[in-house]
């Protein structure tokens, strides 16, 4: 094993697979370039003069602030909560079990049926086991859990390679990923790190050093190799603009910043995580907006903070990434993202069920004096960020928490959304978030110009969030989907067309009118189509707050004179949602959690010039063909083909809640 201050001198020839064509999404693009053309696409080289100044910050000997097993005043305190016992809980089955069987066939599995799940559920469930081991014997401190930790520590070196197999590109062989890095690998790594700094000699020592040669030889060893190089290769999460960029460089970091003994090593890591990373907060705008959707802004933005968190202690504060209004914008993503009663737009790859993380709201309400930290930490989440959610201050007292109110309106100029809120109070009548964008964008589905509607507290229509994660949602097989093309959006259909793919299809914005008792945003759809006819299309928000509230949708189309074409627009029915047919021109949405209808919807739909229109109501069907339908598209169509129309859609509280909904201002 090379010692790591070797490898700035060494300057190896590495294989080359760059993915160019990065689509940010579980697993990685196909190569776009020969072999020849992507020798020429090197990383930008570590500046030898900033490691020099980075090493000057470096302690001695590695310091971070993860309190560790000793640290009894930490753990002491929350071990008699309830928090702390049901971690405890949590690791007395995990002792009681022994690692989950991972076996070359399971790892084949992806490649053979395309299901990530018959692997990665148990690859994951070890490393889950192994964090409540841990917090466990930090929180309880008798010694009990150490066998089962050193049984899974050791289940987990002796895997042939640490990376998923939706990740393995074309290294056949599981073993043959012994030496590359992805978001598997990086947190593998780092959580047994982590395990090393919290436990120190409770760990046997052979155990100890199998921790350090593994991630030495697995992670930090090709990482230094690639860097110093300045050569992608197969490590193409260098040059991404997405989470991947964040999760892979922040473990790394995390890594070397607990195992590696010289000063200059960690200097060398840390001057890498502020350069590449670099990358990753390009790919927001200034206005904070996460293309990637609420899920990736936990995972990625997450990572990024718990990395240049720990980057900013080591160098006694003076290596602070966090420190940009850009950073703060960022941070505010996950409020400002809400809405309505904890709910959050789920656009792209987002769940219907995603909200900011735990642990971020308590370091952002810390770090940046946003919101209230919670009253105890998160000692659930991940190994190593639950280690930063206890290490942060928290009043003796705790402080009551409460619901801030929400500004009337989240615009976001560079993101392309927008969210319009009927009330400062989350839960009380309409709100709607739109967005415009173009087809290529991180995580994309195929939706520009989509929207979601919330009603009383509840979501009630529009976007459905991401599909299933198999094989073939990251492969050319991915807009098969209706859930991800734009069928199962709430986007229009023109001659019969759904929206092109590419950053070439998108929606413009056109004009916005914002005020303290309307929201207009005016967007152009029209390159988002190839339909040859098409001469315009152009999309309408208006949101009026008088009453319950109102969102009212006007499309106009225009085809070439002569040519007439089908045309129509959808509403996007969600799970357990119903919808009832009342007359010609209006329907009914009904939530069937929600009995007392507080969040039931009345849509009216009209052509303007007296066009007949039609229903159609068909299921969306997604990504694998067997499963449910992830909701009914009610298309909203012309009878006939037309040279022009403006469809009208109009959605309001059912009325015999709006009432209700008004007297409570």
């Amino acid at each position: 094993m090379f010692p790591f201050r070797l490898f700035r001198f060494v300057n190896l020839a590495l294989p080359v697979g760059l993915m160019l064509t990065v689509s940010a999404c579980g697993s990685e693009p196909k190569a776009a370039v020969s072999n020849a053309e992507l020798s020429r696409q090197d990383l930008p080289l570590v500046s030898e003069a900033r490691v020099e100044e980075i090493t000057e910050w470096m302690p001695a000997e590695p310091q971070v602030l993860y309190p560790r097993a000793d640290d009894r005043a930490v753990w002491d305190r929350w071990y008699p909560t309830k928090e702390g016992q049901t971690v405890i809980e949590r690791a007395q089955v995990a002792m009681g079990e022994r690692p989950d069987i991972l076996t070359q066939a399971l790892y084949d599995d992806f490649k053979l049926t395309g299901d990530r799940q018959s692997f990665e559920k148990p690859f994951w469930k070890r490393l889950k086991n192994l964090q409540y081991l841990v917090m466990a014997e930090a929180l309880e401190n008798k010694g009990r859990f150490l066998p089962a930790i050193e049984s899974y520590v050791s289940a987990i070196n002796d895997e042939p390679a640490w990376i998923m197999p939706a990740h393995a590109g074309d290294r056949k062989l599981w073993e043959d990923n012994y030496d590359k890095i992805d978001l598997g690998a990086s947190i593998r790594g780092w959580s047994l790190a982590c395990t090393d700094w919290v436990l120190q000699d409770r760990l046997q020592p052979e155990t100890r050093e199998r921790i350090r040669e593994e991630v030495n030889a697995r992670v930090l060893e090709p990482y230094l190799e690639h860097i110093n190089s300045g050569v992608t290769g197969d490590f193409w999460f260098l040059r991404a603009s997405n989470n991947w960029n964040a999760v892979c460089n922040a473990g790394v970091l995390g890594m070397a910043l607990i195992l590696m003994e010289a000063p200059e090593d960690r200097a060398r890591i840390a001057a890498a995580f502020e350069l590449y990373t670099q990358r990753f907060i390009e790919g927001f705008g200034d206005d904070g907006f996460c293309q990637e959707g609420l899920g990736y802004w936990n995972f990625g933005f997450g990572f990024y903070l718990v990395g240049a968190d720990l980057l900013k202690h080591a160098t006694g504060g003076e290596l602070d990434l966090l420190s940009t209004d850009k950073i703060r914008a960022i941070s505010q993503f996950g409020r400002r993202w809400q809405i309505s009663g904890n709910h959050y737009p789920a656009f792209s790859d987002a769940r219907l069920t995603d909200k900011p993380a735990g642990w971020m709201l308590d370091y952002i309400a810390v770090n940046f004096g946003e919101g209230t930290i919670s009253p105890v930490p998160n000692l659930k989440a991940g190994l190593n960020v639950s280690l930063l959610d206890v290490s942060l201050p928290r009043p003796e007292v705790p402080e009551k928490a409460s619901a801030s109110p929400l500004a009337l309106r989240d615009w976001f100029p560079d993101g392309g959304a927008l969210i319009s809120r009927r009330h400062p109070d989350p839960n009380k009548g309409l709100a709607v978030a739109m967005k415009s964008g173009h087809n290529a964008q991180l995580h994309n589905h195929n939706d520009s110009g989509s929207y979601v509607i919330a009603n009383n507290g509840h979501l009630a229509a529009g976007d459905l969030g991401r599909d299933a994660y198999v094989k073939d949602t990251f492969n050319e097989n991915r807009y098969r989907s209706q859930a991800i093309n734009s069928f199962g959006h709430p986007v229009p259909l023109v001659a019969g067309k759904q929206q092109s793919r590419g950053a070439q299809a998108r929606a413009v914005s056109v004009q916005t009118d914002f005020s303290e008792t309307s929201d207009m945003w005016e967007m152009e759809l029209t390159s988002a189509y190839d339909v040859p006819a098409l001469e315009e299309l152009i999309r309408t928000y208006i949101f009026d707050r008088a009453g319950g509230g109102a969102l009212e949708i006007l499309d106009e189309v225009r085809f070439k004179e002569g040519s007439p074409e089908d045309f129509g627009t959808a509403i996007v029915v969600l799970p357990g949602y119903k919808f009832e047919i009342l007359d010609e021109q209006s329907l009914r949405i009904r939530n069937a959690e929600d009995p007392s209808g507080k969040s039931d919807l009345l849509v009216r739909y009209e052509e303007l010039g007296g066009q007949a229109l039609v229903l159609n109501q068909k299921p969306v069907i997604g990504i694998v063909p067997n499963d449910p339908p992830r909701g009914t598209r009610l298309g909203i169509d012309l009878a006939e083909p037309a040279e022009e129309a403006t469809l009208r859609l109009t959605f309001t509280p059912w009325p015999e809640t709006i009432g209700e909904t008004a007297s409570l201002d």
